[in-house]
């Protein structure tokens, strides 16, 4: 039944009715394979590889259509019991799916006017990939160090055309949350910027995680607008989104089980994950001076207050006795500032240089909990453009004013060689080191070695 439902939805995607209208294909199968440096009883990481195919039909000058395919397969199998091994998807792991998939109709009803309703990407902000009005479409989280990934999200778009200006508006009928690693990211209640009472301890591997996604109604659909256009060669945008960031907070805390004494033990809980009200009003602008070109991108945060509501059942008293349950706020209602500031520049000979300081990463929220993010790449091709050297890198600082105790680093030395026309090999290293106060120093056991290869139709 699976194989019959794959083929009907090939066909059905890819191969239109009237092969007289103008069809284009395109996609690419991207090989990605990973071991950690450091010495370990498991070495390889577990990557997944990439095959995308891409069809675009033109149905006239009033109408268009796309549809695309994503299959992730994996290199190692999932199983772990006698009976896994009668099971395909787990000795055989992949996912497939449907990318995007959308129409769009051109001068609807009004000169000027154009929408598209469907699975759609939906990319807002001038940044390179560190884009902080980016909110329609959720973060993919699957390469915790690809930053900036986003999934597409069914979505209806009207896009309406003033001379250079253009007034966007995109209607979301729901949340789709952000796609996690595998195994999940451990939820660590202290890196939220709330601390918990001296007399209690939680045991977190031990706790019991649940998700509620909002209800699936139009009270809770989510809605953008935007205003872009060009003044004086200045590439520009004002934007205001309001919805549900994609990443889940703790809003409810069940104890089941505690150790009585001082301070008390949370041996086993329920944990409630949802998903926080926001609202972002955004800024961009990008544009060149002296053959620099710069970008400026900002989004003003304005959070619903979420409070994590604990309950113990019969074991309350075990808090009465030592002045009632404790109060944690996971997000204060107070409104917070991210933004990127960027160039780029290429030097005679061709080297080109690319650097970005990011103010708040993706999963950050609350004023006193953003991290500031240095990155930057610089790149020289050789050979007929055959060859390129490639060296990029990143500070990753939690307060400047404890640099020595607060920072960390990543570096990536890549080098990429092109044997053939839409073809590229990639070998690089990723070096990452510094306080566990940081993102990047959290993830500093995670040096690998990788190699990519990309082909191109």
């Amino acid at each position: 039944m699976k194989r019959f439902l794959l083929f009907t939805t090939v066909v059905f995607l890819f191969f239109p009715l009237k092969l007289s209208a103008g069809v284009e294909f395109s996609g690419f199968i991207q090989l990605d394979k990973r071991i950690l440096s450091e010495e370990t009883d498991q070495p390889f990481v577990g990557m997944y590889n990439t095959f995308r195919l891409e069809s675009k039909a033109f149905l006239s000058d009033k109408a268009s259509a796309l549809a695309s395919l994503d299959l992730r397969y994996y290199d190692f199998s999932n199983a772990e019991t006698l009976d896994d091994l009668s099971l395909r998807e787990e000795v055989n792991p992949l996912d497939f799916g449907l990318w995007e998939g959308y129409f769009e109709l051109y001068g609807f009803l009004l000169d000027g006017l154009d929408l598209r309703f469907g699975k759609q990407r939906i990319a807002w902000g001038t940044a390179d990939k560190l884009n902080q009005t980016d909110n329609l479409n959720p973060d993919d989280f699957s390469d915790l160090l690809d930053f900036g990934r986003k999934l597409p999200s069914t979505a209806l778009m009207g896009t309406y055309y003033l001379g250079d200006f253009r007034l966007i508006g995109v209607w979301l009928p729901s949340l789709r949350p952000a796609l996690l690693p595998a195994g999940g990211i451990p939820f660590d209640m202290e890196s939220y910027g709330f601390t918990i009472p001296d007399y209690v301890i939680f045991d977190f591997e031990a706790m019991q995680y649940e998700t509620k996604l909002p209800p699936k109604d139009l009270m809770n659909s989510m809605s953008a607008a935007k205003l872009a256009g060009n003044l004086f060669n200045i590439d520009f945008s004002l934007s205001y989104f309001y919805g549900y960031d994609d990443i889940p907070a703790p809003v409810t805390i069940t104890i089941t089980s505690l150790t009585m004494g001082i301070p008390i033990e949370i041996n086993e809980a329920i944990i409630e994950m949802g998903f926080p009200k926001i609202q972002v009003i955004g800024a961009d602008l990008a544009g060149e001076v002296f053959s620099i070109g710069y970008w400026m991108e900002g989004g003003l945060y304005l959070p619903e207050e979420v409070k994590i509501e604990i309950t113990a059942d019969d074991l309350i008293i075990a808090f009465d006795e030592l002045g009632g349950i404790p109060e944690m706020v996971y997000l204060e209602d107070k409104p917070y500032f991210k933004y990127t500031l960027g160039m780029d520049y290429t030097f005679k000979g061709g080297i080109y240089l690319n650097a970005q300081w990011m103010h708040g990463f993706f999963t950050e929220v609350g004023e006193d909990n953003l991290q500031d993010y240095i990155m930057a790449y610089t790149e020289k091709k050789f050979l007929r453009d055959e060859l390129k050297l490639r060296l990029a890198g990143g500070l990753n600082v939690s307060d400047f004013g404890d640099f020595n105790e607060n920072y960390a680093y990543i570096v990536i030395p890549e080098t990429s060689y092109l044997p053939a026309d839409n073809v590229e090999l990639t070998l690089g290293t990723i070096i990452m080191d510094g306080k566990e106060t940081t993102l990047f120093g959290q993830m500093k056991d995670q040096d690998q070695v990788f190699f990519k290869a990309k082909v191109s139709f």
